[in-house]
């Protein structure tokens, strides 16, 4: 079987994970594969992985005249251990802190991109 992770790319720049022919390609533009500069980092990711915790930083930039639904890119001056962690979290379900992060700085980075912070929770 294959991985959804593992997609190919077609002629129009879109992916898929069926490992079909290109013309099954997805003409839409949550198929393509964005790039986040964090703090220096460079990360990529399909769009509509973005798309999986609404109401979120990322969630918003994924969206039509967001940045990256826009222009496929873009740069967040934050930190890059964390942000890895941020981009697990959309690509997973799982929200974990990166280790050696004070919980201070853990808080501000979910703060900063709209994600309620588990440890807060009332």
């Amino acid at each position: 079987g294959r991985y959804k992770s593992i997609c190919r790319r077609g002629k129009d720049g879109t992916f898929n994970g069926s490992g079909g022919d290109e013309s099954d390609l997805p003409l839409d533009r949550e198929g393509r594969i964005v790039t986040i500069d964090c703090g220096g980092v460079v990360h990529k990711t399909f769009l509509k992985t973005l798309l999986r915790h609404p109401n979120t930083l990322l969630y918003e930039m994924a969206q039509p005249k967001g940045e990256l639904y826009e222009d496929g890119a873009v740069f967040l001056d934050r930190d890059h251990g964390c942000f890895a962690h941020i981009l697990n979290y959309y690509r997973t379900g799982r929200l974990a802190p990166p280790v050696g992060v004070p919980e201070d700085m853990w808080h501000v980075e979910l703060v900063f991109f709209k994600i309620e912070n588990p440890m807060y929770r009332v």
